[in-house]
């Protein structure tokens, strides 16, 4: 089932005193706390932890306002200044770090940015403190105004939320002042920009699992008032996917849901399966050469260094293995093949098709983007695939717009002579189909028309 819906979270800014040396700190912080051998949810949740102490009087009497307040706090966190966190010396000179360091830093750093969501534990409580496995819950934690309950726990850490044992300090410490919180709810058509739908059905149970029944006004909207935690929904009209899904609902807020007609949904349906068969498959080496025919920014010259030659020859056997299904050896390869000369073009984009093949689009797309910033002397019709995989693997991912700039960047290479020697039949027409793809599941639909009518101007049939 299709989850249409958008919540209110807290702004995730730094405010104006804020600067890139702060951003930095905050960066480091998450960096050596949970370093390259940690997971990206793994760092995202320590990020939702700075988040979750922001303006509650649990700490610092409410007076921390943004990230960097909490990453600074005296003994906040561990690793500052420690010694023995090899992370902690590492971050210290980003440009030092090796490439899969610069990846892991380059993530920390939009985490600090504020390019996340806030994650909530299945209490409904924002995760506001953690701790590594091997330490014992500091008994602190439990005394007579306010207690720590377990709320998740990863590879590397236990996270808890603070739970107030007093009434004195319930609301100032959980940010729920009373049993109850209030919830407007606006269904729309198609998109969450898109019309209101009255006398729409909406059911449900709130964090206590009382159950709730309303249909929306002339506005689209209901108000609903219930107990805090986790909520579930199921809204429908006659004519409309129903569309059920379930989140955090721990103070009064503002959300918004679509429904979609059938034939809408299905269409949906249809033009995300079409992308997700766009993406480079086990066979792509096969067909189009890749690392096993060192095309353009992939061949050595007879008089390069020994370990440009030994890149390319580490790029061919990732390619070889890839090719034979061998997920983790081809992406050693090409780990190895970078190493020895990171501006080996082929390289970062050969381990892309990896990661894509595996479904980690997100890594897929760290690994486009260093490929993109290898500029060369000579046209290479490299940049314009990797954009076009750029655009579907956004597309996938739920991100419209940056899908559609990444498709036009594309476009406007396929429209340069330079590079109209290797299109393969990817060529412009195939393109505006991309394009109009993404504008129409983006709700554009006049202008999906216009470019799909382009698409086939041009000669393409799906």
């Amino acid at each position: 089932m299709l989850l249409s819906m958008v919540l209110i979270a807290p702004v995730f800014a730094y405010g104006e005193k804020q600067g890139s040396d702060e951003r930095k700190f905050v960066t480091r912080v998450i960096f050596a706390e949970a370093g390259p051998s940690c997971s990206d949810n793994e760092r995202e949740l320590i990020a939702s932890v700075m988040v979750g102490r922001i303006g509650r009087q649990g700490f610092d009497n409410g007076k921390l306002a943004t990230m960097y307040d909490v990453a600074s706090q005296p003994n906040a966190f561990s690793c500052i200044n420690d010694p023995k966190n090899g992370n902690w010396a590492k971050s210290a000179d980003p440009d030092k770090l090796n490439k899969e360091e610069k990846l892991v830093w380059d993530q920390c750093d939009s985490l600090a940015g504020g390019n996340f969501q806030q994650h909530y534990g299945p209490s409904g409580r924002p995760l506001v403190y953690y701790h590594d496995k091997s330490i014992s819950k500091p008994c602190s934690w439990d005394n007579k105004y306010w207690y720590t309950m377990k709320e998740l726990e990863t590879d590397h850490f236990i996270f808890y939320s603070v739970v107030a044992n007093n009434a004195a300090v319930a609301g100032a410490l959980t940010q729920q002042v009373s049993a109850t919180t209030t919830l407007t709810l606006y269904i729309h058509n198609g998109k969450l920009s898109g019309p209101a739908i009255p006398q729409a059905q909406v059911t449900g149970h709130d964090g206590s699992g009382n159950g709730f029944q309303q249909a929306t006004d002339s506005s689209g909207s209901v108000t609903i008032t219930g107990s805090p935690g986790i909520w579930s929904f199921s809204a429908s009209i006659s004519g409309y996917e129903t569309n059920s899904w379930s989140q955090p609902i721990t103070e009064t807020c503002t959300t918004h849901a679509f429904l979609q007609t059938v034939t809408a949904t299905t269409a949906n349906s249809d033009m995300d399966t079409w992308f997700k068969k766009q993406l480079p498959g086990p066979d792509y080496h096969i067909i189009h050469g890749g690392g096993l025919d060192f095309g353009p920014g992939g061949s050595p010259s007879p008089d390069a260094p020994t370990e440009q030659k030994e890149a390319a020859r580490w790029d061919g056997k990732g390619a070889f293995y890839l090719a034979d299904g061998k997920w983790d050896e081809s992406i050693q390869a090409f780990n190895k093949a970078t190493e020895l000369d990171p501006n080996l073009k082929n390289a970062w984009e050969n381990k892309g098709i990896v990661l894509c093949v595996l479904g980690k689009y997100a890594e897929a797309l760290q690994c486009y983007d260093k490929s993109l910033d290898i500029k060369q002397s000579y046209p290479d019709c490299t940049d314009k695939e990797i954009w076009t995989y750029k655009s579907l693997i956004l597309y996938i991912l739920g991100r419209y717009d940056e899908a559609l700039s990444a498709c036009e960047k594309a476009l406007e290479l396929g429209d340069n002579p330079d590079f109209n020697y290797c299109d393969n039949g990817d060529g412009p027409s195939y393109r505006w189909y991309v394009m109009g793809g993404i504008l129409f599941r983006s709700g554009r639909n006049s202008e999906s028309e216009v470019a799909f009518a382009k698409a086939k101007e041009l000669g393409y049939s799906r």
